[in-house]
């Protein structure tokens, strides 16, 4: 276990443990009627039943689904593909204890909100899906909507993606909360705007989705990615949280959003601790702002570092001394790093980190695309390897302006210390001691 997940770990403990929760939120689990759901309260446990089976496909329908400290809901549901729960009430989901289900894929779907507290934890034995989506996409013409009112089609298909009809969409949030799933699982947060406080968000070789959309359309979720149609999105705001896909083959983080801020050391993490790993830490954003928080994609093996990729089609900012874009090798690791790729109109850049570093293998590129203009303040890029060929730096804008910046180009043993190139269309301004740096201390090349 990494120093940062274990202090991480620790504080969660500590904010859980004095947390106190003033507002009064929703109780009670109830079926609404419809779909031959049946809740069961034992004591602090509800055991939900029955249901509308077609296929491999169980569905549930709830006119309330709420949890508490200590209560559990218990889903029968053994043997099934997916299990479908919908939320048709008035109030949003407090999820506040644990919810269990042996389901291949489980979805919680309320429109009103869903809400995840410092107990609110997970034994699933698949995928866990939840949305505020107003309805589940099956094929064409198979919608099952959230809401009682509208007709809604019951099939075997498996779920495709999730519509949203208007510009209300209900927010998801988690507070100290702690949500894992098991071994090439995924975890699904669809909604209006997202936040996380001091949450943990694990899927060990699996895939995290996050995205927030504020107008119509569809979010579609593939193995390997995550697509939105929706023209108006939301914000995601991730404060001191984890967000994390380690594991023997390091999966896939794909997050969309029109603002994304990510602070208090906040961080995205994809560790390789095996000898596969062809995963991707991925946020596509209208702004993206990385403020004591960073990417860090790691390979301790053979298998290789995964990929970091920041889209935004404003600006991007990363800034203190505690961000870092991180792409390594540790000590006797002998897998590649992948690519650190950055795109955007405008980059700032202040005493933050970029580093893409491999042991005993050969470096990826940082690649850096800007169509108007980048500015870096006392940041540092960092492409070196103990034994092999470092990385390319390759940075193309139209205005590049460079205070204090350090880039640091090396191979320690036999290698070549890599290929910075800047290109600038307009203007190039450097000034104070920005320090550019390309060596070797054996028989490479500089």
């Amino acid at each position: 276990m990494s120093q940062k997940r274990l202090i991480f770990i620790i504080v969660l403990i500590l904010f859980q443990s004095v947390k106190l929760s003033m507002a009064d939120h929703p109780h009670g689990i109830t079926e609404d009627g419809h779909l031959g759901t049946e809740v069961t309260l034992d004591g602090n446990v509800y055991r939900i039943s029955n249901g509308t089976a077609e296929g491999n496909n169980l569905f549930h329908s709830f006119e309330k689904f709420n949890l508490h400290q200590n209560e559990s809901a218990i889903f029968n549901d053994s043997g099934y593909d997916n299990t479908i729960s919908r939320v048709t009430g008035s109030d949003y989901s407090w999820i506040n204890g644990k919810i269990t289900s042996m389901a291949e894929n489980f979805y919680l779907l309320n429109p009103n909100g869903i809400m995840f507290d410092s107990r609110a934890s997970l034994d699933v034995a698949g995928s866990f899906h939840v949305s505020t989506c107003d309805f589940l996409k099956f094929s064409p013409d198979e919608k099952f909507y959230t809401s009682s009112l509208e007709t809604s089609v019951l099939t075997a298909s498996s779920p495709a993606s999730f519509g949203f009809l208007d510009n209300e969409v209900g927010p998801i949030s988690m507070d100290t909360s702690v949500l894992m799933v098991p071994d090439q699982k995924t975890i699904s947060l669809i909604g209006g705007k997202i936040d996380s406080s001091y949450g943990y968000i694990y899927a060990p070789s699996g895939q995290i989705n996050i995205a927030s959309v504020y107008s119509p359309g569809l979010v579609t979720i593939g193995p390997d990615s995550l697509s939105v149609s929706s023209e108006i999105k939301g914000d995601i705001s991730i404060t001191g949280s984890y967000v994390e896909v380690s594991g023997d083959n390091p999966g896939r983080v794909f997050v969309q959003a029109n603002d994304l801020f990510a602070s208090e050391f906040t961080f995205f993490l994809a560790e390789n601790t095996g000898a596969q790993g062809k995963g991707i830490l991925s946020v596509v954003a209208k702004n993206i702002k990385i403020e004591d928080s960073g990417f860090y994609a790691t390979t301790y093996g053979e298998g290789n570092a995964v990929e970091i990729s920041l889209h935004a089609q404003e600006d991007i900012t990363i800034s203190s001394r505690q961000s870092s874009l991180d792409v390594s090798g540790k000590t006797n690791s002998t897998g590649k790093c992948g690519d650190i790729l950055i795109s955007a109109n405008n980059l700032f850049i202040d005493e933050a980190t970029i580093n893409n570093q491999p042991e005993n293998n050969s470096g990826g590129q940082i690649k850096i695309e800007i169509a108007s203009d980048i500015t870096i303040n006392k940041g540092r890029f960092g492409l070196s390897t103990f034994k092999g060929d470092s990385g390319e730096l390759l940075i193309s804008e139209n205005n590049i302006t460079i205070n204090d910046g350090q880039f640091y180009l090396s191979s320690y043993l036999k290698g070549k210390a890599g290929k910075l190139e800047i290109n600038a269309n307009n203007t190039l301004k450097i000034s104070g001691s920005t320090i550019i740096n390309s060596d070797t201390n054996d028989a490479g090349t500089g």
